[in-house]
C-alpha cells in the first residue's frame, strides 16, 4: 500500500530522530544572533511605516525647528515662588537641565526675557536680572503681571507653581540617550533641599517615552513567569511527568527564540507591541504539543505501547495541526497590511512564530520523546469530557445562552470607539503620571501641538499685511475652550512696539523695515541658548506657533486638531498643524482601519479555508460562528470595563482569532473524520465520537490559555491588563462556542447535518 505524505514524515522523524534534534539546535544558535542584532524601538517613529505621510509632515517640522522632545519640571511652593529662595531653586533646577546630556535649549521664568522701557528706550533682560533689581515680591509680582504671555506657560496665576521646559536634541537611539539623560537629571533633583510646602515633578515626553519602555519591561518580567509558571504545573498535573513538562518548556523557549531570532535577521527592532510575541507564541506553541501529548496518553490508555502510542499521535494530529498553523499563521500575516509599523510587525513575527511552534512540535519535541519514550499513568485523560447526551438534552438552553451572549456582546461592542488617553494607561503612582495630572490641575495642561504658520516667501514675516493677520488668527486660536496657552514670537514683537511708543493704536509696525528692526533687536537680547530661530526658519518665512491644551484624550485630541486645520484653512494666512500630538489623527485613523482590516481578512481567510479544507461551503460559514461570536462577546465586557478601541484590542481580536480558529478547526477534522469513517451514524453519535475524543484536550488549552491571560490583571500597563482579560473571556466563549453550540445547534438540525 503507499505511503501517505502524514506516515512518510511521521516515519522520517522517528528514524532520524537525532539528526532532527542536531538540525533544530543548530537553527536555535543562528536565532540566538539573530536576537543579539535587535535593536529597541519606543519613539513615535516606531508608529509609522517608512515614508508615511504623517510622518513626513512631521519630519518637515523638525528639520526646521528641531526635535520636539522635551522634559518639563513643575516646581511649586504653596508659600509662593517670588521670594529670593525659592527663585535660586529654579536657577537651580536650570542649571541642572543645562547640564544634562542631549538638552539643547532651556526655558525657564530666570532666563525669559521681560521687556520693559518707554518712549525710545526699550530694556531687555531676563527675568534673573530683573527680580535682583526689584527685591520686593509686590514688585516681582507687578511685573510679571505685565507679561500675561508667561501665565499658564512659565507661572501659574497664583505664583506658586513654574516650569522648566528643556528641549532635546535630535536622537537616533532615543531610549539610549533619554535613559543618560534621566539618569543624570534625578540625582541631581533630590540633591535640592525642599520643605513641607515644595515638590517636583518631572513630566514632558522623554520621561514619557521612558515610562512606555520601563513599564513594558516591568510588565514582561512580573507577567511572563508567571504564565509560563501557570502552564507548566497545569501540564505537569495533567499528565504527570517531569520529561513532558521538559519538552513543552524546550518548545515554548525554542520558538520564541526563533521568533525573536527572526525578527532580529530581518531588522524588526523590539517595541512595546513586540514584546507581547513571547506570550502570543507560548498559547500557540502549548496548543500543538498538549494535543500530541493528549493524543499520545489516550493511544496508550487504549493499550498502545509509547513507541506505537507516539506514532499515532503525530499522524493523528498532522492533518488539523497543520490546518490551524496555516490558519492561525495567515491571520497573523494578515496583520502586515496594517499600516501601524508595530502591528504589521507583529503580525510578521507571530505569523513566523506559529509556523516555527508546529516544526518545534514535531521536529523537536517527537524526536526527544522518541528518543526517550515515557510510560504516561494509565489513568483517563483528564477528567473533563463533554457529554453529548446532555448537550443534546440542553440544546435550547444552550442556543439561548448563546444568542443572550452574543446580544449582550454585540451591543456594548457597538458602543465602542477608538479612542485612548496614554496618561491613564499608567498607574495612578507612576511617576509620569502623578506628574501630567499636576500639571494639568496646576497649569492647565501638559501637552498640546505645534503650528506651523508659513508667508510664503523668504523674509514673508516681516510683511506688515501677514504679520497681523497670522495674530489675529493666534488670537481666534487661543479664545477655543480647550485651548490653555499660544506661545509665539507675536507677543513679543508686539510689546517691543508698545514700549517703543509707536503703535499709534496700531498692535505692530506699518513698514516692513522696522518689524526687521525690532526683530533684530529682540534677537540681540536673547540669553546664551535661547536662539530666536525656535520661534522662526532662518529665511524669515515662517514662524512656529506652541499651543498648550487641556485635551486628554486622542478622540478629543482629533476633533481638536480639525478644528484648528479648519480655522487655518479659513483664515488669510497658510499653515499646518504639526508636533507629535497631530500624528495622533493620523494613528486613530490606521487604528480603525487596521481593526477592521485585521477583522475582515482574518474571516474571509478562515471561510475560504475551512470551505477547501472541508470541501464544503456550508461548513465555512458554520465555522465562522465561533470565531465570530466570542470577540464581539469580548469586545462588549472591555466596554463595560471601560476600555477604548486602540491598538491593544487588535492584537485582542488577532491573538483570540488565531486561537479560537485552532479549536474551530480541530473539533471540525475530527467530525470531518467520522462523518467520512462512520457515514452510517447519525449527526448525534457522530458528535459523541468527536466530544470524547477531542474535548479533553480542547478543555485542557483553553483553561491553562484562559488562566495564563487572565494573569494579566497583575500588570502595571492598562492596555497590557485588558489584553489579558478580555483575551481569557474570549478563549471561553470560544470553548463555549466550539463544544456546547456548535453541537447544540447540529444537534438541533441534525436533519440537515445527516444531508
Amino acid at each position: 500500500m503507499r505511503e501517505t505524505y502524514k506516515e512518510k514524515l511521521v516515519s522520517f522523524i522517528l528514524k532520524r530522530s537525532l539528526l532532527v534534534v542536531i538540525v533544530m539546535m543548530i537553527l536555535l544558535a543562528l536565532s540566538v544572533l539573530g536576537m543579539m542584532k535587535m535593536g529597541r524601538e519606543y519613539s513615535h517613529r516606531i508608529w509609522f511605516k517608512q515614508g508615511d505621510v504623517y510622518l513626513q509632515e512631521f519630519d518637515e517640522f523638525q528639520a526646521v525647528y528641531g526635535n520636539d522632545e522635551n522634559i518639563v519640571i513643575a516646581y511649586k511652593n504653596q508659600k509662593g515662588i517670588l521670594d529670593d529662595q525659592s527663585l535660586a531653586k529654579i536657577k537651580k533646577i536650570e542649571n541642572i537641565l543645562w547640564e544634562t546630556p542631549n538638552v539643547v535649549r532651556v526655558d525657564s521664568l530666570m532666563n525669559n526675557s521681560i521687556i520693559t522701557g518707554a518712549n525710545d528706550e526699550v530694556n531687555i533682560s531676563p527675568f534673573e536680572e530683573v527680580a535682583k533689581q526689584n527685591v520686593l515680591i509686590s514688585s516681582r509680582k507687578k511685573i510679571l503681571s505685565s507679561h500675561p504671555e508667561l501665565q499658564n506657560y512659565l507661572i501659574n496665576k497664583d505664583y506658586n507653581t513654574t516650569l522648566i521646559y528643556a528641549r532635546f536634541r535630535p536622537i537616533e537611539k532615543a531610549v539610549i540617550e533619554y535613559n543618560k539623560s534621566l539618569n543624570h537629571l534625578h540625582p541631581k533633583l533630590k540633591e535640592i533641599k525642599l520643605d513641607s510646602s515644595e515638590v517636583i515633578h518631572v513630566g514632558g515626553t522623554v520621561p514619557l517615552n521612558i515610562s512606555f519602555s520601563n513599564t513594558t519591561n516591568s510588565d514582561m518580567r512580573k507577567v511572563l513567569p508567571l504564565v509560563i509558571l501557570s502552564i507548566l504545573v497545569l501540564i505537569y498535573f495533567s499528565f504527570k511527568s517531569f520529561y513532558v513538562l521538559l519538552l513543552i518548556m524546550f518548545e515554548i523557549g525554542f520558538t520564541i527564540i526563533y521568533s525573536l531570532g527572526f525578527a532580529g535577521w530581518i531588522g524588526i527592532n523590539f517595541s512595546m507591541i513586540l514584546s507581547m510575541v513571547p506570550c502570543i507564541i507560548a498559547a500557540v506553541a502549548l496548543a500543538d504539543s498538549v494535543h500530541i501529548f493528549g493524543s499520545y496518553k489516550y493511544n496508550m490508555v487504549e493499550g498502545d505501547y509509547p513507541k506505537v502510542a507516539l506514532k499515532k499521535a503525530l499522524k493523528d494530529n498532522i492533518r488539523p495541526t497543520l490546518l490551524t498553523t496555516f490558519s492561525t499563521a495567515f491571520g497573523f500575516i494578515g496583520l502586515s497590511a496594517s499600516e501601524l509599523k508595530p502591528i504589521h510587525d507583529l503580525g510578521i513575527v507571530a505569523g513566523f512564530g506559529v509556523i516555527a511552534a508546529w516544526f518545534t512540535s514535531y521536529f523537536l519535541v517527537a524526536p526527544l520523546l522518541n528518543l526517550k519514550a515515557v510510560e504516561l499513568e494509565k489513568t483517563k485523560l483528564f477528567s473533563f469530557v463533554v457529554s453529548m447526551d446532555w448537550v443534546k438534552k440542553n440544546a435550547t438552553s444552550i442556543l439561548t445562552l448563546a444568542i443572550f451572549l452574543l446580544s449582550f456582546g454585540g451591543y456594548f461592542a457597538f458602543k465602542n470607539e477608538v479612542n485612548s488617553n496614554i496618561i491613564k494607561y499608567f498607574s495612578k503612582d507612576s511617576e509620569i503620571r502623578m506628574a501630567n495630572e499636576f500639571l494639568l490641575k496646576n497649569i492647565g495642561g501638559y501637552s498640546g501641538v505645534q503650528i506651523v504658520l508659513d508667508s510664503g516667501s523668504q523674509d514673508g514675516i516681516k510683511d506688515p499685511i501677514w504679520i497681523q493677520n497670522s495674530a489675529e488668527l493666534i488670537d481666534k486660536i487661543s479664545k477655543l475652550p480647550y485651548v490653555v496657552k499660544v506661545s509665539s514670537i507675536h507677543t513679543s514683537l508686539e510689546k517691543i512696539h508698545n514700549v517703543l511708543g509707536e503703535s499709534g493704536g496700531n498692535r505692530f509696525p506699518k513698514k516692513r523695515e522696522q518689524i526687521a528692526q525690532e526683530l533684530l533687536l529682540f534677537q540681540l537680547s536673547q540669553p546664551v541658548g535661547k536662539d530666536i530661530h525656535y520661534w522662526l526658519d532662518r529665511n524669515y518665512q515662517t514662524i512656529r506657533v506652541d499651543v498648550l491644551w487641556n485635551v486628554d484624550t486622542s478622540k478629543k485630541s482629533v476633533e481638536a486638531i480639525n478644528e484648528l486645520r479648519a480655522l487655518i484653512n479659513s483664515s488669510q494666512v497658510k499653515g499646518k498643524v504639526t508636533g507629535k500630538a497631530a500624528l495622533i489623527t493620523g494613528l486613530d485613523q490606521y487604528i480603525l482601519t487596521t481593526f477592521v482590516k485585521s477583522i475582515f481578512i482574518s474571516l474571509i481567510f478562515v471561510l475560504i479555508f475551512m470551505s477547501f479544507s472541508f470541501k464544503s461551503l456550508k461548513m465555512g460559514l458554520l465555522t465562522l460562528i465561533p470565531n465570530i461570536c466570542p470577540p464581539l462577546i469580548g469586545l462588549g465586557f472591555l466596554t463595560l470595563l471601560g476600555g477604548n478601541i486602540d491598538v491593544g484590542v487588535i492584537l485582542i481580536v488577532s491573538v483570540c482569532l488565531g486561537i479560537s480558529v485552532d479549536d474551530t478547526i480541530y473539533f471540525f477534522s475530527y467530525l470531518f473524520k467520522y462523518k467520512k469513517r462512520y457515514p452510517n451514524l447519525t449527526i448525534d453519535e457522530q458528535l459523541k465520537k468527536v466530544l470524547n475524543h477531542s474535548s479533553r484536550s480542547l478543555t485542557l488549552t483553553t483553561f491553562i490559555l484562559a488562566i495564563s491571560f487572565g494573569l494579566f490583571i497583575v500588570a502595571d500597563f492598562t492596555p497590557n491588563r485588558n489584553f489579558g482579560v478580555v483575551t481569557s473571556i474570549v478563549l471561553l466563549g470560544a470553548y463555549f462556542f466550539d463544544l456546547f453550540v456548535i453541537p447544540a445547534f447540529l444537534s438541533k438540525i441534525s436533519h440537515l447535518g445527516s444531508k
